[in-house]
């Protein structure tokens, strides 16, 4: 634990100075460039939070998964949208989006959804 406590720490120094980020998900590596300060300090506080585990995060979401529609057409075999989900279909009204992003788009590093938005 004091390994990845050294390594996570260099790791925001790194991203501190150079604005640069690489954050992996599922061994795949995501490089963020020209970072904004302010979402380099949330997502800094994101990540101490996961460390210290206070009650509430100290952070915003630092990532957003939205899903536009449960509609598609593509019926991709992969694809758990439209193979075995068992669940109403329909499209998100825009302004709930949008009232997501106003709220935390500043803190964001990244959003991507799921379903086929141009049905």
């Amino acid at each position: 634990m004091k390994n990845n406590l050294i390594s996570k720490s260099l790791t925001a120094v790194r991203a501190l100075l150079t604005r640069k980020l690489i954050i992996e998900s599922d061994s795949i590596p995501y490089e963020f460039h020209q970072v904004p300060l302010k979402k380099l300090m949330n997502w800094l506080l994101v990540e101490t939070s996961v460390f210290v585990k206070p009650t509430k995060p100290w952070g915003w979401p630092t990532h957003l998964q939205v899903e536009p529609t449960a509609l598609c057409n593509l019926h991709c075999t992969f694809c758990p949208v439209t193979t075995g989900m068992e669940r109403t279909t329909g499209c998100m009204n825009f302004e709930t989006f949008k009232k997501a992003i106003d709220e935390i788009g500043d803190y964001l590093l990244s959003r991507f959804g799921t379903g086929e938005s141009l049905f």
